[in-house]
């Protein structure tokens, strides 16, 4: 009554896990949402794409984002399924699109709900997003980059199919596929995330040694540590290559991996000795974040081993970690409290 939501045109959107669960809601209700905005991330693990989805599907993510090539991959699925998607690509990381970028998710729908039947045709608005989408295509031919007129084109035809007669982006898109130059574009994409993957497991396996007995672990500690600080220099480059998207989006995939493994799955069950290795990698991996000694220093001090919690400690707050409160109150911690270094690092934050 105070909204007037049309219930034909609801959607869900969110960021990262926030994107799965997005899609999540959408998958479990048997079509009361139209379309699903995801940002930096695709469908839950359970739930695998059909051709019996029935929402439209709109991704974002940027192109040094650890998700990449799960996007892009889902991208190909949708297509082959005939499904209406798109995959909005931008400069950046795991982080939420722009503004701008959001407002043409949602005007992108707004096709896509013209299309299905669930709004009245708006020729104005098919006349404006039409214009704005060949202006891109073109701009791209300019430039001359095939692949991105190509990829314009490609999804232009695709969108606005039974809304306008598309037949002459259909057969531009046909003959820019061709090009020798969009061939070899499409092939490195594939090597790329194939290079990713490879490089993010290589890392893990090179962790897992660090469970090895000292002798062992000693040597697994360096030669990852060669291999991670190879990785962070290529991805220091100051010029946007192929090798440095891969780098960047390989290491930002094995912190998430296992941070938020050993976070979420082995300090809660008690594995604190896995759950120890795993912050060791991300702080490797991610020298200034804060966030990964600090939740070591909870594994250490669980499983009492007091001196390297408060020294994780001490480099959470040398790493800018701000929160005394939140030192103060972690129940982890109850061990350290009555430590004189855990008081004095109390201190040097209250200080700042």
């Amino acid at each position: 009554a105070r909204l007037s939501i049309d219930d034909r045109r609801i959607y869900t959107t969110g960021f990262s896990g926030g994107a799965r669960v997005a899609t999540r809601v959408a998958a479990s209700c048997a079509g009361c949402i139209a379309g699903v905005i995801a940002c930096g991330a695709g469908f839950p693990p359970d739930i695998r794409p059909t051709q019996a989805v029935p929402f439209a599907y709109f991704a974002t993510v940027g192109i040094e984002d650890f998700n990449y090539p799960e996007l892009r991959r889902l991208d190909g699925l949708l297509a082959s399924f005939n499904l209406p998607h798109y995959t909005a690509t931008f400069d950046g990381r795991h982080q939420w699109a722009s503004s701008a970028l959001l407002v043409e998710a949602v005007e992108w729908m707004e096709l896509q709900a013209m299309r299905a039947g669930r709004r009245e045709r708006d020729d104005a608005l098919v006349e404006a997003l039409l214009k704005k989408r060949l202006e891109r295509a073109r701009a791209a031919e300019a430039a001359k980059n095939a692949y991105e007129a190509y990829l314009a084109y490609a999804a232009l035809a695709a969108d606005f199919k039974g809304l306008k007669d598309v037949a002459e982006y259909e057969k531009r898109a046909a003959q820019l596929k061709e090009l020798k130059e969009v061939k070899q574009a499409l092939k490195s994409e594939q090597e790329q995330l194939t290079k990713q993957l490879e490089l993010a497991q290589q890392l893990i396996a090179l962790g897992s040694k660090l469970l090895n007995e000292p002798a062992a672990r000693s040597n697994a500690l360096k030669e990852m540590r060669a291999e991670i600080a190879e990785l962070r220099e290529k991805s220091r480059a100051t010029e946007d290559t192929p090798e440095r998207r891969v780098t960047r989006r390989a290491l930002a995939q094995v912190l998430a991996q296992t941070y938020e493994a050993a976070l979420y799955n082995y300090l809660p069950n008690g594995d604190y000795e896995v759950a120890i290795v795993n912050f060791e990698v991300a702080e490797e991996v991610a020298p200034r974040n804060w966030g990964v000694p600090y939740a070591m220093a909870r594994a250490y001090a669980l499983r009492g081993e007091k001196k390297k919690a408060l020294e994780s400690i001490r480099r959470a707050v040398d790493k800018g970690f701000p929160d005394a409160a939140a030192i103060e109150t972690e129940k982890d911690f109850a061990s350290l409290r009555a430590e004189d270094e855990f008081k004095s690092i109390l201190q040097s934050i209250k200080k700042q």
